[in-house]
């Protein structure tokens, strides 16, 4: 596994509580953690929760979307920004854009010489 992808954070102690079973969470399972205050933290709440919708867990996960809410209220200055898009990206998607206009112009142009061309050929008047 690359260090890039290896959790951010580590919990050496694996102290965090299954309160139904009892014992530790990190021993038995992996576990993502999202943290109030995140880039992208509600949002991904906010998907996981479309997806459980119906189950007895959705309750749950309403109320931290809650709770998320009233810290980033509370605590402007540490909710999360969005960091700045890399620079490679916005080369790409400017290219992306350039290419797609590109293509729209040709499909314009060819359109226009298409029916100039059946005009001509079945007679009728170019249009002014």
């Amino acid at each position: 596994m690359l260090r890039s992808q290896l959790p951010k954070h580590g919990n050496a102690a694996k102290e965090i509580a299954d309160r139904n079973k009892g014992g530790s969470v990190l021993a038995v399972a992996p576990t993502l953690i999202l943290r109030g205050g995140g880039p992208l933290s509600l949002r991904a709440l906010a998907a996981y929760s479309s997806v459980i919708q119906g189950s007895k867990h959705a309750k749950t996960v309403k109320r931290r979307i809650a709770e998320f809410k009233r810290f980033d209220q509370d605590h402007p200055e540490r909710a999360g920004k969005m960091p700045p898009a890399p620079r490679a990206l916005h080369a790409r998607v400017a290219d992306m854009i350039r290419r797609h206009r590109e293509a729209l112009n040709m499909s314009a142009q060819m359109i226009a010489q298409h029916v100039a061309k059946r005009r001509t050929q079945y007679g009728f008047a170019a249009r002014d």
